[in-house]
Order: C-alpha cells, then structure tokens, then sequence
C-alpha cells in the first residue's frame, strides 16, 4: 500500500522547476539590461559588490521559492496520509495557483522590468 504519493510530489516539482526556470531567465534578462543601461546611459560606475549581491539575491530567492513551493506541495499528499481524500482535480488547482501566485507573478515583475529598460536602452 502506497501510504505516501511520491509521485505527485516529482511531477509537482517539475512543474515548480519549470516555473523557476522562467523566473531566472526573466530576472537575468532583467538583471544584464539594467547593468548596460545604469553603466552606459547613466554613467554609473561598475560596481562588483552590487553584481555579486545581486546573484546572491536570485540564489536566495530561487533556493526559497523552491522550499515554499515544495512545503506547500507536499501537503495534499500528508492529507492524504492522514486518510482525507483530495482528488487529483483539487491537487491540479493548488498547484497551478501556488506557481502562478508565487513564482509567475514575480517572474512577470521581471520580464516588465526588462521590456521597461530595453525600452529605455532603445530610446522608446
């Protein structure tokens, strides 16, 4: 008797990593317009303290985001331990908000950010 689903639990951190896939490609993205622009168009002075900060930033967050999402994840499966049933429906709806609500919404602050100072680097 399978007294745990593992299963879920890895097919819901695919799509976890997936989320955080797109999150750190848009925070990158992000991340390397905004150093061209703040160096080139404002004249600011490169600053390593601030690049590495930054990369401990993201690290952090991703390290986090990944732990919130598999704590939050791995509770349909202990309820259903605990012997309530949850169907895979309710376990679909959970999981696509958590990574919608959590890790998308940031990852789309992001990929604005970058359009915004593309923009800017373009000169509108």
């Amino acid at each position: 008797m399978n007294i745990f689903d593992w299963n879920l639990v890895l097919e819901n951190l695919l799509k976890i990593g997936a989320g955080l896939a797109v999150f750190t490609i848009l925070w990158l993205s992000n991340f390397s317009l905004s150093l061209f622009y703040n160096i080139k168009r404002l004249k600011e002075k490169f600053n390593w303290q601030k690049m590495i900060d930054g990369f401990e930033k993201l690290i952090a967050v991703i390290i986090g985001l990944g732990l919130l999402c598999l704590g939050i994840t791995t509770i349909i499966p202990v309820i259903g331990f605990m012997g309530v049933e949850i169907d895979k429906f309710a376990n679909e709806i959970i999981t696509i908000s958590m990574i919608g609500l959590i890790i998308l919404k940031r990852a789309y602050y992001y990929g604005r950010q970058a359009y915004n100072t593309f923009e800017n680097i373009m000169g509108k």
